[in-house]
């Protein structure tokens, strides 16, 4: 990083080159002026282990490692070190493409969902399986858990959401939301106790985890909704779809919160970062967009994977975003926002506060 003083008499200083903030705490006594566009989107690790496209990312805390799951037969999934992304495990036991990972922290398992119509769970350090099961008749599109009921949720092209405990595999529930039409995500609501789904019709739906009873439905969307999340501080319901948009509802009557059309092309996963306050989404064309989960407004964007992104998650424990891409790519991202708290000291060095 250069920094270039923009007159004598004044303590001022222009940004040269990108900042990434990760320097040391402040020192008592000193005078800081903030510099307010520090720029955004710096790739921190990216890793190529897997063979074939990776369709679906997750963080695991209990490990501190960055999981991923891949097409091919057989599909992998594979655990990183967050910082480095040294491989700490690696699996095949699906026989077809891992479409969704998600962790476990209950059991502490990995649990997949499959083109093969499985889902499995996989020790999160050695990989073996520790439960499998085969309830759904297609494709496994996206599994999420549930620690309210201890569940683990999947939802299928054979247009349902099923639920299913977590060591047996055992079925808990099983509902179709919209008959004839696919569930393409799955998330879980725990402030409404409710699983969220996306659905190919352009419906959202909020369903009762124990019952399978629907609570809510939305159809705010004008094409396939792709992906859903929720946001726990607003208490909302974020999701993307084919129709390029993404939008926010109130998790409890569905009325519409925001919408943005910040994407060129097919939403494919949506997230929400609980430490800067926004909603991540990627897209088909390759794009990583983070907005204000209040009022939708960009807060940074990344374009460095060369293929579709199909799957992003955050690493609240090193601030930055994951990505998993058709170009077999994983990658993290630096994620600290406009405004962050930047500063030159008055002697015209660089100290800077971590978020």
């Amino acid at each position: 990083m250069t920094l270039e003083k923009l007159a004598s008499d004044v303590v001022e200083f222009e940004i040269v080159d990108p900042i990434s903030p990760r320097l040391s705490d402040l020192a008592d006594g000193d005078k800081y002026l903030e510099i307010i566009d520090a720029e955004l989107g710096n790739e921190k690790f990216s890793h190529n282990l897997h063979g074939n496209g990776v369709l679906g990312t997750a963080i695991d805390p209990q490990q501190n490692q960055i999981l991923s799951g891949s097409g091919g037969s057989p599909g992998t999934v594979k655990g990183v070190d967050p910082v480095d992304a040294t491989q700490n495990f690696s699996h095949s036991l699906h026989s077809n493409n891992v479409n969704s990972v998600v962790f476990d922290p209950v059991q502490n398992q990995v649990i997949s969902g499959s083109t093969d119509n499985t889902v499995k769970g996989a020790d999160p350090v050695d990989g073996t399986q520790k439960f499998s099961h085969s309830l759904h008749s297609d494709d496994v599109n996206s599994v999420a858990f549930d620690p309210v009921q201890n569940q683990v949720i999947s939802g299928s092209t054979d247009n349902t959401v099923k639920g299913a405990d977590p060591v047996s595999g055992t079925q808990t529930f099983t509902t179709t939301p919209v008959s004839g039409s696919p569930v393409n995500n799955v998330a879980f609501d725990s402030e409404q106790n409710q699983v969220l789904a996306a659905i190919q019709n352009g419906t959202v739906k909020a369903i009762d985890p124990v019952s399978g009873a629907q609570n809510f439905s939305h159809s705010l969307h004008s094409g396939s909704v792709e992906a859903v999340a929720f946001d726990p501080v607003q208490n909302q319901v974020i999701s993307g779809s084919a129709d390029n948009t993404v939008k926010a509802v109130d998790a409890f009557s569905f009325q519409q919160r925001f919408s943005h059309s910040l994407h060129s092309s097919t939403i494919t996963d949506v997230t929400f970062d609980p430490q800067q306050n926004e909603a991540i989404s990627c897209s088909q064309n390759g794009v990583v967009i983070g907005a204000d989960a209040l009022n939708s407004t960009e807060t940074f964007r990344h374009e460095l994977h060369t293929d579709v992104v199909n799957s992003v998650s955050v690493d609240q424990t090193l601030n930055q975003v994951i990505s998993g891409s058709l170009d077999r790519r994983v990658k993290a991202i630096d994620i600290l926002p406009v405004g962050g708290d930047v500063y030159i000291k008055q002697d015209g060095s660089l100290v800077t506060v971590p978020l």
